[in-house]
């Protein structure tokens, strides 16, 4: 089966562009069985958002490929296959560098002997049965039979289609060396700040010291001390929302992504996190159902959300620790992006939220159901602004 093509525009980091995106997303994952590649001949930038998005659908899809490659061995006749591909597998072990040694070798043995009488296959068929000896050689059969039998489900990234200028951002944020072996160049500092994929039980600091030191920096945002730790831990709680309403639950390993961007023209900084775990209104509407009062109040995905976002609000697993006071730390991010005049945005099943002018949440229906959920959060840096607590002590 053919891959199928998505050709990718021009993607920034507002509503249009990443509703678009979604929309993209929504249909890989409703076809999700299939294989994809991404062409970007159309593409000149792509936003944070996009970049997640993007790297959240091959996560998922790897860990799905993954399962199917499981499913073979699982089949009753997994035995019989590595009979006949024995001819084909022997093909391909001729071409590997490594066996080609030991396969001359063998061969030498055979022909060396007076009045062998074996066939073409049989000789074959013998170095096979020697090779099934091999633990690091019948590991490589396995993994070619899988391969070969499995159904083929993935995204993949044409890089050939991408304008240097286009490739030269996504090897700068380090993206490709995530998913092309060749691109293993470590990101540098800069515009972007790096795209990331952090699995459960992932060390938390290094994720509060990535908010705190290479995005949220104080060249970029002043801050009091005091502030700054409250923000950052605000928005280390969207991560631990992603790990506890998003990927707990998954049958199949996910893992959360994340990317940031640093607009220089504008003066902005922009962060995405991404999990595709089903989704925030999904988790509340199942968490309802078990609660008949709470369920009279949450009629539609609208509710859901609104009832998510108020302060104390919890299924108790949307967040990694159990003791975490839910609510009050969106509240406190709420306040200040609005006092920046910044933005976030949570999109969510079928459900935007976004703060409004009187800097209240609004939620907002989306025409698609997006299964997991996205976070975007963006900050003014305006250095002639200072950011503390009301009475705080001035700390400059």
């Amino acid at each position: 089966m053919s891959a199928k093509i998505i050709y990718l525009d021009t993607q920034h980091n507002n509503s249009n562009d990443i509703e678009q995106m979604l929309k993209e997303t929504v249909e890989i994952l409703n076809d999700v069985n299939h294989s994809f590649t991404f062409r970007f001949d159309r593409c000149s930038y792509l936003s944070c958002s996009a970049i997640a998005l993007m790297g959240a659908l091959a996560s998922l899809t790897n860990s799905l490929y993954n399962e199917e490659k499981n499913k073979v061995l699982m089949r009753k006749d997994f035995a019989s296959l590595l009979q006949k591909e024995a001819l084909s597998i022997f093909k391909h072990l001729l071409n590997e560098e490594k066996l080609r040694p030991y396969l001359a070798d063998e061969l030498n043995k055979i022909r060396r002997q007076e009045n062998h009488s074996f066939t073409p296959n049989e000789i074959v068929k013998f170095i096979l049965q020697d090779l099934f000896n091999n633990k690091e050689v019948l590991q490589f059969i396995v993994n070619l039979v899988q391969e070969n039998n499995a159904n083929k489900i993935g995204v993949m990234f044409n890089v050939e289609s991408m304008s240097n200028q286009l490739k030269n951002q996504l090897i700068y944020c380090n993206f490709l060396s995530h998913f092309i072996a060749e691109y293993t160049t470590p990101y540098k500092e800069g515009k972007y700040i790096g795209f990331r994929m952090h699995k459960k039980g992932d060390n938390s600091d290094s994720i509060i010291q990535h908010i705190k030191n290479e995005w949220l920096t104080d060249e970029r945002v002043t801050m009091s001390p005091s502030l700054k730790e409250d923000i950052v831990s605000r928005i280390f709680e969207l991560y631990q929302n992603a790990f506890g309403h998003g990927i707990s639950k998954s049958k199949i390993p996910l893992e959360v992504i994340s990317c940031g961007e640093y607009d220089t023209k504008n003066e902005t900084i922009t962060l995405c996190i991404v999990d595709l775990g089903g989704g925030i209104c999904q988790n509340v509407t199942d968490y309802a159902s078990l609660n008949e009062k709470l369920s009279a109040q949450i009629i539609d995905n609208k509710t859901a959300l609104q009832w998510a976002l108020k302060r104390g609000n919890t299924t108790k697993t949307d967040s990694i620790a159990e003791d975490m006071p839910r609510g009050v730390g969106l509240d406190l991010l709420k306040e200040f992006v609005h006092l920046n005049s910044g933005s976030l945005e949570i999109y969510t099943n079928d459900c935007k939220a976004s703060i409004n002018e009187q800097g209240n949440y609004e939620v907002t229906t989306l025409p698609f159901n997006f299964k997991g959920t996205m976070a975007v959060i963006t900050i003014n840096c305006d250095k002639s602004v200072i950011y503390s607590y009301e009475n705080e002590p001035q700390f400059f």
